[in-house]
């Protein structure tokens, strides 16, 4: 993307922005980062999108400390829910989420509070270590994010300056990808992602709440 949503808000409101994402990147990534921490800590605000809640290691199983999307091992408890689940032939998470969601409901629902707990003690702390106004930034209705909501933001909301919802659409078009650029293996994780009219509608929402809470 040429020109993702952070560089349309330098361009809307003024203010240097640096894009520190990450791809593959979940909470954990930031969280333990000191780099990313340190320019945090120097910025005027931060927005911070609101990433996977199965994208963080948990009572369950661990993920790989960068590329939070990779599936590192299973604990003790998650091997008595599935004693029968080889857990060796699992590299990503959301392979790893499918297959306990198929074996049992139950026990998948389960794992998905926990990642929904570990999640927001992550967040949590995130934002606390920035130290700085925090705007966070929801996409909604993605595949990639199952397991996150609105009632999972809650909480958020009284640690943060606000929560920007900013939901994906393809404005009318029936070509999600319109404007992106990429291999012909990877149309369909980038039927997932914001084009660039995407980018446009979620850069007016970041910069109108960075406006409307005097960040701006």
């Amino acid at each position: 993307m040429a020109r993702p949503f952070p560089a349309l808000v330098e361009d809307m409101i003024g203010l240097t922005s640096v894009n520190l994402g990450v791809t593959n990147a979940g909470v954990e990534t930031f969280r333990s980062d000191p780099a990313v921490l340190e320019i945090a800590r120097k910025a005027e605000y931060v927005v911070l999108q609101a990433m996977g809640p199965q994208f963080v290691s948990n009572g369950f199983y661990s993920v790989h400390p960068r590329r939070n999307d990779r599936f590192i091992r299973a604990t003790a408890a998650l091997r008595q829910l599935y004693p029968s689940l080889d857990f060796t032939q699992f590299h990503f998470v959301g392979h790893l989420l499918g297959q306990l969601k198929r074996g049992s409901r139950r026990n998948y629902e389960k794992v998905a509070a926990e990642c929904r707990r570990a999640w927001l003690t992550s967040m949590v702390t995130l934002i606390r270590r920035i130290d700085r106004p925090t705007l966070v930034l929801w996409m909604p209705q993605t595949r990639a994010d199952p397991l996150l909501n609105d009632r999972l933001l809650q909480p958020i909301q009284k640690r943060c300056v606000q929560v920007v919802e900013a939901p994906l659409s393809n404005d009318g078009s029936d070509d999600r990808t319109a404007g992106m650029v990429f291999a012909p293996m990877e149309a369909f994780a980038a039927r997932d992602l914001p084009n660039p009219l995407m980018h446009a509608a979620i850069a007016q929402k970041v910069a109108q709440a960075a406006r409307s809470n005097g960040l701006a």
